[in-house]
């Protein structure tokens, strides 16, 4: 018996290139912090995945391990797109404070979102 399904990727590289994109991805209900990654194959709930994150202008990539807590499935929530949500594992929330930074101030330094 052949398995035709499509392989989960393991390895994602995400780079948000705006404030914009980080808030739209970034999941705050999460304990400590979680990000949206669209994506149609089929992933389980805690399923270990790899994050090489890039954020707006940095040139350094941070690597997160992450844990799949959300699933949105092709179709599944009218016009959502599919993906994972991904709990990042940051028991020193090196990770969750780095994103509330961008988050939270705009390019002159003005406060917007806060996680």
């Amino acid at each position: 018996m052949s398995d035709n399904s499509t392989p989960k990727q393991k390895l994602f590289f995400l780079h948000f290139k705006n404030q914009h994109e980080l808030v739209a991805a970034y999941m705050p209900f999460i304990r400590s912090g979680g990000l949206f990654i669209p994506t149609t194959p089929c992933y389980s709930l805690g399923e270990q995945i790899f994050i090489m994150l890039r954020l707006l202008n940095e040139q350094q990539r941070l690597a997160v391990i992450g844990t799949v807590v959300w699933i949105t499935p092709e179709g599944g929530q009218g016009t959502s797109k599919p993906g994972i949500g991904v709990r990042l594992e940051d028991r020193e929330n090196k990770i969750r404070n780095t994103l509330t930074h961008y988050l939270s101030e705009d390019s002159k330094g003005h406060v917007g979102f806060t996680p």
